[in-house]
C-alpha cells in the first residue's frame, strides 16, 4: 500500500547514494525483496536484522533519507520539485503511521507502544 511504496520510495533513495544497498521496484508490496533489503539497510546501520520497519528502523530510513536531503546543493533539485521533509523521523511516523492499516501490518511489541511495524 501507500506507506509500504513510502518506505521503500526512501530506501531507494538512500541507495542512490549507498553502494552497500540495492534498489527495489516501488510497488507497496511487502514482499521479500521488500524484506531482504530492509534488512540489508539494517544491516548497514547495526540495527538488529529483523526486516521490519519499526520505530528504530523507520526512523533512521527517515534520518538517513533528510540528511541526503539536506546536505545535497541547490543545484540537485533545478527543474524538478524538492521533497519536502518533515522536522524529525517523530513527525513523521505520526503522519505517515495512522492507528489503523491494513492486515498487512501489526502493532509492535509494548516497548514501542502505539507504534505500527509490518509483519513478515
Amino acid at each position: 500500500g501507500l506507506y509500504v511504496s513510502i518506505m521503500q520510495y526512501y530506501l531507494n533513495f538512500i541507495a542512490a547514494f549507498d553502494t552497500r544497498l540495492n534498489d527495489i521496484p516501488i510497488n507497496g508490496v511487502y514482499d521479500e525483496a521488500m524484506v531482504e533489503l530492509v534488512k540489508e539497510f539494517q544491516k548497514t546501520r547495526g540495527i538488529k536484522e529483523d526486516g521490519i520497519i519499526g520505530r528504530v528502523t523507520g526512523g533512521e530510513i527517515y534520518d538517513q533519507y533528510l540528511g541526503i536531503i539536506n546536505t545535497l546543493p541547490p543545484s540537485a533539485f533545478e527543474g524538478i520539485a524538492k521533497p519536502i521533509p518533515s522536522n524529525s523521523s517523530e513527525t513523521i511516523f505520526a503522519e505517515l503511521i495512522p492507528t489503523s492499516l491494513p492486515s498487512v501490518f501489526t502493532k509492535a511489541p509494548p516497548e514501542l507502544p502505539g507504534f505500527i511495524a509490518a509483519s513478515v
